[in-house]
């Protein structure tokens, strides 16, 4: 027994030896040339073809011995032909038993498929030269930076303007920061390793990245505060991606990230109520909190006076230099919201709105019993995330410490990193503290909008990057869809991962299209949703299959000569060019990119151990390592 199963994991170490060599040989020039300038490869990778492609290479040094023997008439030819023949045939046979059926196979299948995208449609619509072609008007700010100070007009680097994806045929193809990317990958489907953690690491500008888990956290935060270089890698322009590391911050209210000394310089306290000086922050403030309850139906009108009372506790404490802790407090009876209405009363000077706010928190005092009652249990559920001591201490005004400053945040290549548990499912019973995580986004939103309308060419340059993992399973953020139908005009680049689209639809209803409509998509293997598969299938378009039909109907006389009645049809049909079964069986570190009007295209994903990012820290002391060396994570 114990003999059996080990000869069967030698029969696995085999294979992968041998497809991982036929991986390796394909990345040479003579690889390439027989992968992109000959049918080979595809042909081998076939499901219909693969056999008889191998039979035939196989075949060919026999027939060609064959052919020399009788053409020089030389017997011991046609004795080694035979002999070639025995050998090759025992050789091909073991490896097409390596070969049939392997990931590698799948993978060869799938990136050579001759319908999708092609080469020179890759390096002429997704390469990094295309791209910084696009960032000329895409970047005014930039490009009039360069030309200002030098007479030869510099290319802008590609790296300004998006992140690398992968290899399509060869050619690299990048994903464009003017755009949003929405990503379909199932559990385990590799999105952390090859998409995630590359778009946090190579992003140009400041980074917002969310997160239920401190994976993402642990194998980027490094590479994002000491700078990393790539010196292994060049870009059209001659530069290479690179950073010299700036700060990162942490904000995690639930303690995912527990007391790892890594991070304990990291922890940022942000308190959102001084910018609720502003009426419009306090009401966006205000409708994050009460949405976090998830009031629906007949609640849905305890959930608008829920929004006017809790703007009205907000704007109080923006005046008087109050915190999050004193409005949770005022929150919790009446005597407390008194209190805010005394507070906004002495402010109608200052603040003209003041007057009007506070009608809400008069009206609650005027209200019987049960009224009120109903009003205090909203403001109780919309503050139930708060109801953490552990959790206010996050939002506590600090004297000591320096306050988080948004406008150079996003000037900047910092990043922070808002972690919070998986959302509940129990409705308002137990509302997410990852509502903050909605809050912090929106002002990063405003923020950057402000900036952008301030800046000369109306545009923030470099964009900031809204990398949004887990996005469905923790507090969904609702202004996420009109930040996807807006583009990336202001300079807000957002990434959106969902594990399927009825994911996302539970969520985000009819605004889901849309965000699937206006954005980059990338999909990976494994989706099952068979709508979703045929939607895809649908978008990547159609390829034309002929066909010929031979048919034998009968003798007949013509001419005085009996013909015989064998017919030929050709047929074309039209046939998806990936179905639903290619759709899901895209192969482990691959994925379909459809973006904009371009042809749908294959690519090869790189994993973020294979870019060959080399921290500067480790290159200081003389000890740098590859982090192409590092042990790959756990495939998610």
């Amino acid at each position: 027994m114990n003999g059996g199963y080990d000869r069967h994991h030698t029969d696995i170490d085999e294979a992968r030896g041998f497809t991982d060599w036929w991986e390796g040989f394909q990345r040479t020039r003579a690889g390439d040339f027989l992968r992109e300038h000959t049918p080979l490869v595809r042909a081998l990778a076939s499901r219909e073809r693969g056999r008889r492609a191998m039979a035939l290479l196989v075949l060919a040094p026999f027939l060609l011995c064959v052919l020399l023997a009788a053409l020089f008439r030389q017997s011991w030819i046609l004795v080694l032909g035979v002999a070639l023949l025995a050998a090759l045939g025992a050789a091909g046979a073991l490896v097409w038993s390596w070969y049939s059926g392997s990931p590698q196979q799948a993978a060869d299948r799938f990136l050579t498929d001759e319908h999708l995208l092609t080469r020179r449609e890759g390096m002429q619509q997704l390469s990094d030269r295309a791209l910084s072609h696009a960032a000329d008007h895409a970047m005014p700010g930039t490009r009039a930076m360069l030309d200002s100070g030098d007479a030869r007009r510099r290319p802008i680097s590609p790296s300004l303007a998006g992140v690398l994806l992968g290899d399509c045929h060869r050619a690299h193809v990048w994903l464009s920061m003017e755009r949003p990317a929405y990503v379909l990958s199932p559990a385990r489907g590799g999105k952390t390793n090859a998409l995630v953690i590359p778009l946090i690491v190579e992003a140009p500008g400041a980074v917002v990245a969310t997160s239920s888990r401190k994976d993402i956290l642990d194998a980027t935060f490094d590479l994002r505060t000491g700078g990393y270089a790539t010196p292994s890698r060049r870009d059209f322009d001659g530069s290479s991606p690179h950073s010299d590391g700036e700060r990162a911050y942490v904000f995690d209210p639930m303690g995912i990230v527990g007391s790892v000394r890594r991070y304990s310089d990291a922890r940022i306290r942000w308190d959102p109520v001084p910018a609720c000086r502003d009426t419009r922050k306090a009401r966006t403030l205000a409708s994050a909190l009460v949405s976090s309850a998830n009031f629906s139906g007949e609640d849905a009108t305890w959930a608008r006076i829920g929004v006017d009372i809790t703007q009205a506790l907000l704007l109080a404490a923006a005046l008087d230099g109050k915190g999050l802790d004193d409005v949770f407090l005022w929150s919790q009876d009446t005597q407390g919201i008194s209190r805010a209405r005394a507070i906004l009363e002495r402010h109608e000077q200052e603040c003209p709105e003041a007057r009007a706010w506070a009608l809400p928190l008069a009206r609650l005092s005027e209200d019987d019993r049960r009224t009120a009652s109903n009003k205090l249990l909203t403001m109780s559920s919309a503050f139930s995330a708060l109801s953490l001591p552990q959790v206010r201490a996050w939002f506590r005004p600090d004297p000591l410490a320096r306050r988080f400053d948004m406008r150079a945040f996003l000037r900047s290549r910092q990043t922070v990193y808002l972690l919070a548990e998986l959302r509940s499912v129990n409705g308002q019973a137990d509302a997410s503290t990852a509502v903050f995580n909605c809050m912090f986004l929106d002002d990063v939103r405003d923020t950057a909008r402000e900036m952008a309308a301030e800046a000369e060419h109306g545009k923030l340059e470099p964009s900031v990057s809204l990398i949004l993992d887990e996005c469905a399973n923790i507090s969904p953020w609702p202004a996420l869809p009109q930040v996807f139908t807006a583009g990336s005009g202001d300079g807000i680049f957002a990434c959106a991962v969902f594990q399927s689209r009825p994911q996302a639809q539970d969520v985000y209803r009819k605004a889901e299209a849309q965000m699937w409509e206006s954005g980059q998509k990338v999909v990976l293997g494994g989706l099952s949703d068979s709508q979703t598969l045929r939607d895809i299938s649908a978008l990547v378009g159609k390829r034309e299959v002929k066909s010929v039909n031979h048919s034998y109907r009968g003798g007949f006389w013509l001419g005085g000569r009996l013909r015989d009645g064998l017919g030929t049809n050709e047929q074309t049909q039209r046939v998806a060019t990936l179905d639903e079964q290619a759709l899901r069986e895209i192969p482990q570190w691959c994925a379909l990119l459809m973006s904009a009007a371009t042809p749908a295209a294959a690519v090869k994903l790189i994993p973020w151990w294979q870019r060959g990012w080399q921290g500067e820290a480790d290159e200081a002391d003389g000890t740098a390592q590859a982090w192409s060396d590092a042990p790959q994570m756990t495939v998610r």
